[in-house]
């Protein structure tokens, strides 16, 4: 059921996002000639800098770079695949090339998500599915993988980091473990600096680990306790320094680790400064920590109550199955729980901090918490059980269909003398025609997302009981 389940999560999704990435104009938004231009610039041997602006000569210059201060490993992934059309001039191929990257790494995340659905649910066949149907299909998941963006590495190495992390407090810092966090970890710290939160964490969980205060006796054993200190130092360092070099020239260029520019810009200067306490309060802020899996933050306020709702259900089905018990009597869950929790408020921090001054809100910056909220959300889900099925298509058949919206409402605004008079349906259409594509490869696309739903359907109305019969 598991194999099945996965490779119908992954037929829906490449049904969904192929379908969104030809139906969303190759120039993409505001922040794909910046990662595109990341792209040509490591394809040639270099590395883009913030006042240098956009290099890349076949498309609109941008005056600053301000996708500068990321780590290149998303962009040395794309640069061989993208650099010959990208030289050519032949950029909307190498776009389109690009896009089919991502959705592979999109694909890679829905296997590591699966997987930490089998962990954290002591290999429960059906949650194992849940929590990938779930991740894979929020409106800002599908949006980054539509495009060329450089999220989907963070969702896959903090998904990693995450569940090996669960492992070292469940099994023990067994060997195997913390050689695989270290190699996670710096690719992790290669790919996007937010890396440092599922890193802490890892750590934290290695030094809880070793403590002593998950054994019977609940009590600290202080030479064990140094050992994982120790071994926590020596991860640190393993992960920190094949990265260390893009992080020191961050800081030659700007005086930040993180930055590769300080103080007043172009950018800054058409953007209205938002203290601390008005970020903090902004319903922004928490419609963006909801990851946004109804959509856009401006127009949709569903976000927020969709995940709380979720918060509440789950709450009250762990409450009436005494789940609390069994939570309680497990220390390494107790304590995995707590670390999520901290995880999360993390992560939120990083999007304040990004806010605070002349920064923006996004769901994306949260994206590095999916495994939490989906794990919550999943809960939820699970908890409905006959109802299960029916409300996991729906959900994917809502976030996908409202993916398609926006891009359509987006196009009727920004373009209103092609779209004017169309409704979604139409400027979809007209998009993919816009953009070079048959139309015949929509319609496959269509018939492999809706072929991969039902799979998935079947499977979760009755592939657990069919299994089951087999193995009585």
């Amino acid at each position: 059921m598991v194999r099945n389940g996965v490779l119908a999560i992954i037929a829906t999704f490449i049904g969904v996002v192929g379908l969104y990435s030809i139906i969303f104009p190759w120039t993409g938004n505001d922040d794909s000639l910046p990662h595109l231009d990341y792209v040509w610039q490591v394809s040639h041997g270099d590395l883009p800098r913030f006042a240098e602006g956009t290099m890349y000569p076949f498309i609109g210059k941008f005056p600053l770079q301000y996708v500068s201060n990321h780590p290149p490993l998303y962009y040395a992934i794309q640069a061989p695949v993208m650099k010959l059309f990208l030289d050519g001039g032949d950029w909307q191929i190498a776009v389109a090339l690009g896009r089919g990257v991502n959705i592979l790494l999109g694909i890679a995340c829905i296997v590591a998500l699966a997987w930490a659905g089998w962990v954290f649910s002591s290999r429960n066949r059906t949650f194992t599915l849940l929590l990938p149907a779930v991740g894979a299909f929020y409106i800002t998941f599908i949006q980054v993988i539509g495009n060329i963006m450089n999220d989907s590495l963070i969702v896959l190495f903090s998904t990693i980091a995450l569940t090996l992390s669960y492992l070292v407090l469940k099994e023990g810092p067994e060997k195997k473990y913390l050689v695989w966090l270290v190699v996670v970890s710096a690719l992790g710290l290669l790919s996007r600096s937010t890396y440092v939160v599922p890193l802490f964490i890892s750590l934290a969980a290695i030094v809880i680990a070793y403590s002593g205060l998950l054994g019977k006796r609940s009590h600290i054993d202080f030479r064990n306790s140094g050992k994982g200190i120790l071994v926590a130092v020596v991860i640190l360092v393993c992960a920190v320094v094949p990265s260390s070099w893009f992080y020191l020239r961050n800081y030659e260029q700007s005086g930040s680790f993180l930055k590769t520019s300080n103080g007043k810009n172009a950018i800054t200067e058409q953007r209205r400064y938002k203290s601390l306490p008005e970020v903090v309060t902004s319903p922004y802020l928490y419609n963006a920590a909801t990851i946004a899996p109804l959509g856009r933050m401006n127009k949709e306020q569903l976000n927020l109550p969709f995940t709380v709702i979720a918060a509440v259900v789950a709450i009250v089905a762990a409450t009436t199955r005494n789940e609390w018990k069994k939570l309680l009597g497990r220390k390494h869950q107790v304590v995995m729980a707590g670390l999520l929790i901290l995880y999360f408020g993390l992560i939120l921090a990083t999007q304040i901090d990004h806010a605070w001054g002349y920064g923006q809100y996004s769901a994306r910056y949260l994206l590095p918490a999916l495994l939490p909220v989906g794990l919550v959300v999943s809960y939820a889900l699970f908890s409905l059980r006959k109802a299960l099925p029916y409300a996991v298509v729906a959900f994917i058949l809502v976030t996908s269909m409202q993916a398609i919206w926006q891009i359509a409402d987006r196009l009727s605004t920004r373009q209103p003398d092609i779209y004017a008079g169309m409704n979604w349906v139409e400027i979809a259409g007209e998009a993919i025609v816009q953009n070079n594509v048959p139309l015949v490869l929509a319609c496959m696309l269509i018939i492999l997302a809706l072929t991969g739903i039902s799979w998935l359907f079947w499977l979760l109305s009755y592939g657990d009981k069919k299994e089951g019969s087999r193995n009585a």
